[in-house]
């Protein structure tokens, strides 16, 4: 809910009319979801209302879903493909290029599988941009070693320790 919560507000209050993509599993619960969010913080909870229950509706019909390893081109000179986050049921990880450039936006994710999504997966890709919600960089930067080169970024995870190493 963290990641979609405002969606109705952007689209239907704030008025974005770009595009909007969402993994197939989230965009089926979205609508019940928002509506439920809706309902507890203004019936129960007594706030504000944010945005209606036919903002909801007239939103989601703008969600165009996707699926995993599916590019989409999203205009002449943007791609974007999504990749598995391994966080829960739908969160992608999300490669986007223009031109020869790209850039990963990693929200949440899990490199550890369990028995209901495996880790997180991505292709090998030149990045000109990583970027991270930064709640699992503790993480990366601990058990692993960032290796900068003129191929780019590399992590290394688990990696020797010599006295040259440096994390």
């Amino acid at each position: 809910m963290d990641h979609m919560g405002a969606l109705p507000y952007f689209t239907e209050v704030y008025g974005y009319d770009g595009p909007v993509y969402m993994m197939y599993p989230p965009k089926a619960l979205a609508r019940l979801m928002l509506e439920d969010y809706r309902r507890v913080m203004v019936d129960q909870r007594g706030e504000e209302e944010q945005f209606t229950s036919e903002n909801i509706v007239q939103c989601m019909k703008k969600v165009t879903a996707m699926g995993l390893k599916q590019t989409v081109q999203v205009d002449k000179d943007l791609q974007i493909r999504a990749y598995h986050a391994g966080h829960v049921l739908g969160a992608a990880m999300i490669c986007a290029k223009v031109g020869d450039a790209a850039i990963v936006y990693i929200g949440d994710y899990n490199m550890t599988p369990d028995k209901h999504l495996g880790a997180a997966q991505i292709d090998r890709l030149r990045l000109d941009l990583f970027s991270n919600n930064g709640l699992h960089m503790k993480q990366i930067l601990l058990h692993s070693q960032v290796i900068a080169s003129e191929d780019g970024l590399s992590i290394v995870e688990n990696p020797p320790k010599t006295a040259e190493s440096k994390i």
